[in-house]
């Protein structure tokens, strides 16, 4: 159950001593019950005000709902389809049967149990209500109850929580001709992560500059035995697209590269395109020969 209280700097709450009373440590006459007492020899909890309480009782689907209220609190959780999902990245090379994927890549993965109870306690915190040897009513603090918990992550929808469609880290256009700046991005769903920082682009350009910038990125693959020039300007449409693809609202056209023997730079010409448009190698596989 959430409670809106009046804005408060900190609030003390008692705990259970160790004699098994509770003292009375009112949110008011906190500091002044230590100064009376030659410190803090009982038991009591600085709470920030800043988060939200709930109560917790057996009314789980109430604690549910109120979680549900605070996750739109923290920005570092969004929504992917159905789930709750994170941000996280990979510190080391890892490499599995199919797939290896490059040290810094930012991979979005559901979040489980233990780290959304830790990343909810930010925002909100827990505490159940005892009544004490004089009759007053006071609030202990506890921890999340994992049944509401585990309701909230088995949700279909999360109100209020910002949904998440792809990392992008180089920069791209948005809908009315800008660059977009690093962040999260409503309008398309993306998380724009600067990686490098570019020089500003002129006021106009030309097709002159689109054609030098053409050449340039060529230059990067013009040892590649490509079949024909038509397979090199694919690949550059490949790299273009990597780099456009926030700003298209739709399907785009997949990029196959096919070699007619091994080792002549398939899986190369895949890393210079995502490190064009990530800054590293993007996950690379091979195409699987197998009906699973």
């Amino acid at each position: 159950m959430v409670e809106q209280s009046a804005p408060q700097p900190l609030r003390w709450y008692p705990l259970v001593s160790q004699s098994g009373a509770h003292s009375a440590c009112k949110r008011h006459d906190a500091e002044k019950e230590i100064d009376k007492r030659g410190g803090p020899s009982f038991s009591c909890l600085l709470i920030p005000d800043h988060r939200v309480p709930i109560l917790v009782d057996t009314e789980l689907h109430i604690i549910r709902d109120s979680i549900l209220g605070v996750l739109p609190l923290d920005e570092s959780l969004y929504t992917r389809g159905e789930f709750l999902v994170w941000v996280s990245q990979i510190e080391e090379d890892k490499t599995s049967t199919y797939t290896s994927n490059a040290r810094g890549t930012y991979v979005i993965g559901p979040i489980g149990e233990a780290a959304f109870t830790c990343k909810l306690v930010e925002h909100a915190y827990f505490y159940i209500e005892r009544v004490s040897p004089k009759g007053e009513r006071i609030k202990i603090p506890c921890n999340p109850p994992s049944i509401p918990i585990r309701a909230v992550l088995e949700a279909k929808y999360h109100k209020g929580v910002r949904s998440l469609t792809g990392i992008v880290e180089a920069p791209y256009l948005d809908p009315n001709g800008d660059i977009v700046s690093p962040g999260y991005n409503g309008t398309n769903g993306t998380i724009y992560i600067e990686t490098v920082s570019l020089p500003a682009l002129p006021e106009s350009l030309s097709q002159a500059d689109a054609r030098s910038a053409a050449e340039r990125l060529l230059e990067l693959v013009q040892e590649f035995p490509f079949a024909s020039q038509d397979d090199k300007v694919t690949w550059l449409s490949g790299v273009i697209t990597s780099v456009a693809r926030p700003m298209i609202c739709g399907p785009t056209p997949g990029l196959a590269i096919i070699g007619n023997k091994s080792a002549v730079g398939k899986g190369k010409l895949v890393h210079i395109a995502s490190i064009i448009a990530t800054g590293r190698p993007c996950p690379a596989t091979s195409y699987p020969t197998d009906k699973q």
